[in-house]
């Protein structure tokens, strides 16, 4: 049975370069106990990437009506966490905000975040606690505090 999850990452935005709309960091971080008292374990995400990588969008703030990007790249197989490569869509509203406004808020010295949505497919049975497996279906950039605020993020 699995359990519909929304899970989310601090970011920081190191660089930017706003003609291309690329941010880079971590959509999730391993052994790092969250929000909801989760810990993410290394290959929670192996199986999804390599099933639904097709499927997962970028969205603002987990709204599924705000497609702001897409992953260009997911690499599961980070020993940090989730590694995301993601293009933004300056063309549309929506998207250059969301660059604009993250980018904004690391400018001041404030945070943005990452969260994932999706569902937990697996947990440890002897600690469950401990994620062994999730199916995404999207991830969020965010302007709201995350659950998980261990992760980096760059824009170029």
């Amino acid at each position: 049975m699995s359990e519909k999850i929304i899970k989310s990452v601090q970011t920081e935005i190191l660089d930017t370069d706003d003609s291309k709309g690329i941010i880079k960091g971590y959509a999730n971080v391993y052994n790092v106990e969250d929000s909801h008292k989760d810990i993410s374990l290394p290959g929670s995400f192996v199986k999804t990437v390599s099933e639904q990588k097709d499927w997962i969008r970028i969205n603002k703030n987990h709204d599924r009506s705000v497609l702001i990007g897409v992953p260009i790249e997911l690499d599961a197989h980070d020993s940090h966490g989730l590694h995301l490569i993601a293009k933004l869509n300056l063309e549309t509203t929506a998207g250059k905000d969301a660059y604009t406004e993250a980018k904004f808020l690391i400018e001041n010295g404030l945070k943005a975040g990452f969260s994932i949505g999706g569902y937990i497919m697996k947990r440890d049975e002897k600690n469950t606690k401990m994620v062994k497996e999730y199916r995404l279906s999207e991830i969020s950039l965010l302007t709201v505090e995350p659950s998980n605020r261990e992760s980096f993020v760059e824009v170029f």
